[in-house]
């Protein structure tokens, strides 16, 4: 099983954009191999398309690692 975690950076339109020009709107989530969507959906819902799902939610790996080992023990 292969996973990986993108942010999705957009432009900060806010005051602070001068120090931080850009913000995280959410995550995409790929994923590849057996059982690797049903873990991937059980976690961000229905993939948006084969391999991929999205979440508006920002979640760090220290939060998405525990979670998959949870549903694959």
């Amino acid at each position: 099983m292969i996973v990986a975690k993108i942010s999705n950076k957009v432009a900060n339109t806010s005051a602070d954009r001068a120090v931080n020009p850009y913000v995280d709107d959410g995550l995409y989530f790929l994923y590849y191999g057996n059982g690797a969507q049903a873990v991937a959906e059980a976690i961000f819902g229905p993939s948006l398309r084969e391999s991929l799902c999205h979440s508006s939610e920002n979640m760090s790996r220290k939060q998405i690692v525990p979670l998959i080992t949870e549903l694959l023990n």
